[in-house]
């Protein structure tokens, strides 16, 4: 009934002596025939006035009255109410009478399952269409990534666009002076490398990488006038090391050979 309004376009003029009188009607499926008030009418046949209320008030059952105010021209309210005693009612329904048009007054329960419907609907799409915008990497982290921006006024953009190329080109440049682990790694990741190079470094110290050079076996008179060292310089480069041994051992060999020549 909500969504079923009624109106009898033979009914003319209506005003606030006549509304109860034209809402009364048989035709009107809003209106009980069998109310207190389709009784008083079958039988003084009248339908509103202060003789009509005081027999309402000293009748027991289902009743149509008309509020006032706000009822004025358009606009009438007329409420259904049962009466238990000349001074105890309980309101079952409202109507409202707009334009010569009846309508049923929504409950309160049917209001708010209206908005809240009207509610959800466009919020679960927006859920959907923020889930569809989200990025995750592993070096960022969680990001958006927006499809189209909001319309804005071609003043607004065309200043905006200018701030956002200055802003790249400012970005551009502090890129390519930044470390490229700097920019794909995260602080933790940073710390965390930072940290083992640290550990690396004090347990496998530079002063404890020794080699060892073998010894020319020749006279006691050569030994005495060559003496090869028995570690070579200590770099904190490990190739270095190894190419700076090997040189030695050379020299020490092509010297030896010469001694026996």
């Amino acid at each position: 009934m909500l969504e079923q309004p009624w109106k009898d376009p033979r009914f003319f003029p209506i005003t606030i002596d006549t509304v109860m009188a034209y809402f009364c009607q048989r035709e009107n499926p809003f209106f009980d025939v069998n109310s207190d008030n389709a009784f008083i009418m079958m039988q003084h046949q009248v339908a509103s006035g202060p003789q009509f209320d005081e027999m309402l008030k000293r009748i027991e059952g289902i009743q149509y009255v008309l509020v006032q105010p706000p009822s004025s021209p358009p606009l009438f309210v007329v409420r259904k109410q049962k009466r238990m005693s000349a001074d105890k009612i309980t309101p079952l329904c409202h109507y409202y009478i707009l334009d010569g048009t009846v309508y049923q007054a929504p409950d309160l329960y049917t209001f708010l399952h209206s908005k809240l419907i009207g509610i959800i609907d466009p919020l679960r799409n927006a859920f959907l269409e923020a889930i569809e915008m989200t990025r995750f990497s592993s070096s960022k982290g969680y990001s958006w990534e927006f499809k189209t921006k909001p319309s804005k006024r071609v003043d607004e953009e065309e200043e905006e666009e200018m701030d956002d190329n200055n802003y790249l080109n400012n970005q551009k440049k502090d890129k390519d002076e930044e470390d490229s682990l700097t920019v794909r790694a995260t602080p933790y990741q940073q710390l965390r490398t930072d940290m083992l190079l640290q550990e690396l470094t004090t347990q496998f110290k530079s002063d404890q990488l020794k080699i060892e050079m073998p010894q020319p076996t020749t006279d006691q008179s050569n030994s005495q006038q060559y003496q090869a060292p028995s570690s070579p310089v200590l770099t904190t480069d490990f190739q270095g090391l190894i190419f700076e041994g090997l040189n030695q051992s050379s020299e020490a060999a092509m010297y030896v050979e010469q001694e026996h020549e």
